[in-house]
């Protein structure tokens, strides 16, 4: 009988402490000896009330902010080595974002706000309208690809925002708050094709 092969987790968190504040103000801190680990094709929910440290987490595992003291390995890799050039290219290469305001760009078209994570890594057009059809049609928005963003639902900006976050099939994707500004069904549907 085979041994099952052991699985290194894609988030591997280690003693993690975030401190706000310095030697002139009141310090604060967020975040005291966090451990987990997040293994591949888990779902995993982060619960806690306000102001106990969710989204500064979630700022930390984005690379959006940097931890005080501790570890966080993505795919193996300890992201507080990286150099600000590397980040950048670590953030579009692996990571995939939806927020709760959805952060669309509204001077951009619905398809042209899901094809930023590939236009910034300069793929080229055929393969970047491939890719947005593809995630488009999964997630049932090809009718609105050429709306701006002031035209569309809440359901609608929230799905292609969750389009944006997948086009270039990341490794991670993180959500913050992603069904807080949806109503109920339209946050079943949202959970249900993250899943």
């Amino acid at each position: 009988m085979e041994e099952p092969m052991n699985k290194q987790p894609i988030v591997f968190v280690k003693d993690l402490y975030k401190k706000y504040g310095g030697k002139n103000t009141a310090s604060y801190e967020a975040l005291k000896g966090i451990n987990f680990e997040v293994n591949e094709g888990e779902f995993v929910g982060i619960m806690g009330a306000s102001g106990s440290g969710k989204t500064t987490l979630l700022n930390l595992i984005a690379t959006l902010d940097r931890p005080t003291s501790g570890t966080i390995e993505i795919n193996q890799r300890d992201i507080s080595t990286l150099k600000k050039n590397q980040l950048s290219d670590f953030r579009a290469q692996e990571l995939g974002f939806i927020f709760q305001d959805f952060s669309l760009l509204e001077n951009l078209t619905a398809a042209e706000n899901i094809a930023l994570p590939l236009t910034l890594t300069n793929t080229k057009k055929n393969k970047i309208d491939d890719a947005v059809e593809q995630v488009a049609q999964k997630l049932s928005i090809e009718g609105v690809l050429q709306q701006y963003p002031a035209q569309l639902s809440g359901g609608q900006k929230q799905r292609v925002a969750a389009a944006r976050a997948l086009v270039h099939q990341p490794k991670l994707l993180l959500a913050d708050e992603p069904t807080g500004a949806l109503d109920s069904q339209s946050a079943r549907d949202l959970l249900e094709l993250l899943t």
